[in-house]
């Protein structure tokens, strides 16, 4: 059954469908400007910045607890700590959020960095990398860059295994022309008119995927080309 009172909708764009209004069984629904849908919030503008801010909340609370136990637990243990309580919201939904404005990402990314230098124990001078080295992990940034890759790499070696939405989502130039040219084993870029377009995930997934060396794209073993792409990426 469908429960009314925790149903609502939006549009997108929000501003063009004001005049629409929508019923079940003659109770209105509420047109809300952002909502919660598998764990991601969602808002008018796809701009994500409720859901970085919902994980900002969830994460911020750690900062003083780590401070206290950063003397009193070894370094191995606050490692899985942090992969634990911290690394698995930041992963969470990351293809799609971290798919925004750098401004907007930016105080989450500041976080990170300072929880990892608190449990740690390092001088605020201290370099980022070697932070993010130490744990074996990635910037926010960086790690977006790497989901999005593992995405197309199973798009483009274990379809099979993918949902049928995603069995022709990437698609090859050679299946789109029949030209011997450089690039007929990159995937075929349409051309979006805006920033916004730009902002795609599609656009971007295959953008990164085009710019990876050709022992990258053409590793099939998940694993390998797992540690590939990190060493590109770091590189």
């Amino acid at each position: 059954t469908l429960n009314i009172d925790k149903t609502c909708y939006m549009t997108f764009p929000p501003e063009e469908a004001d005049s629409i209004a929508l019923s079940i069984n003659g109770v209105n629904i509420s047109k809300v400007k952002s909502c919660k849908y598998l764990g991601v919030v969602i808002d008018e503008d796809l701009k994500w910045t409720e859901h970085i801010q919902t994980v900002y909340q969830k994460l911020v609370r750690y900062t003083s607890i780590f401070y206290k136990l950063r003397h009193k637990i070894p370094q191995t243990v606050l490692t899985n700590i942090y992969f634990a309580f911290v690394h698995p919201h930041i992963l969470y939904g990351i293809e799609i959020y971290a798919n925004t404005c750098p401004t907007f990402l930016e105080k989450l990314i500041r976080l990170n960095n300072k929880l990892l230098r608190t449990l740690q124990n390092k001088p605020l001078r201290h370099p980022l990398s070697e932070l993010y080295c130490q744990y074996n992990t990635m910037p926010i940034n960086m790690l977006h860059q790497y989901q999005l890759m593992l995405l197309v790499h199973k798009c483009q070696h274990h379809v099979e295994k993918m949902p049928d939405v995603f069995r022709n989502y990437f698609e090859l130039n050679s299946s789109i022309h029949t030209h011997n040219t450089r690039t007929k084993n990159n995937i075929h870029l349409f051309r979006p008119k805006t920033t916004f377009g730009q902002r795609c995930l599609k656009y971007r997934a295959s953008n990164f995927w085009n710019d990876l060396p050709a022992e990258c794209k053409e590793e099939s073993c998940t694993n390998t080309f797992k540690s590939k792409l990190k060493d590109y990426l770091l590189a």
